[in-house]
């Protein structure tokens, strides 16, 4: 898109310039002077408003390229959530085995009184075969 308005802003600038040469016969050396001014501001005017063009260009580019990085970033994030979520999952369903595994050979995690109440608090029984919510750290 630049490079068409280069084009066309050099299309103008021979426009003008072959403008100038018509008008320059016919006027006299200050409304040329004037006039000369005139065209040099359209010029820079024009300058302005192309690069202001290739700003823009550049800024919207820069939002796709924004838009593009969230969206990888949220891919990531949903990944690691899952493997997260896979972890854990296995983590507990470990936990259950060993918790499984104590109370089928006969041992206990914790006093009846704080496992049955911990079991209770979380709706499950302390002869449950799922791991209990009351296990002492260190025990």
């Amino acid at each position: 898109m630049p490079g068409r308005m280069l084009d066309s802003t050099t299309q103008i600038h021979a426009i003008l310039g072959k403008q100038q040469k018509v008008f320059t016969d016919f006027l006299d050396p200050i409304d040329v002077d004037c006039e000369e001014f005139d065209q040099q501001e359209v010029f820079l005017l024009l300058d302005i408003v192309r690069t202001q063009a290739t700003v823009h260009c550049l800024e919207q580019q820069l939002v796709h390229a924004k838009m593009d990085e969230n969206v990888a970033l949220g891919n990531l994030y949903k990944s690691q959530a899952q493997e997260s979520k896979r972890r854990l999952e296995n983590a507990e369903a470990e936990l259950g085995c060993i918790h499984n595994s104590i109370q089928m050979s006969g041992g206990k995690l914790c006093d009846d009184s704080v496992c049955k109440h911990h079991c209770h608090a979380s709706g499950l029984s302390s002869d449950a075969a799922i791991p209990c919510q009351g296990i002492l750290p260190g025990v």
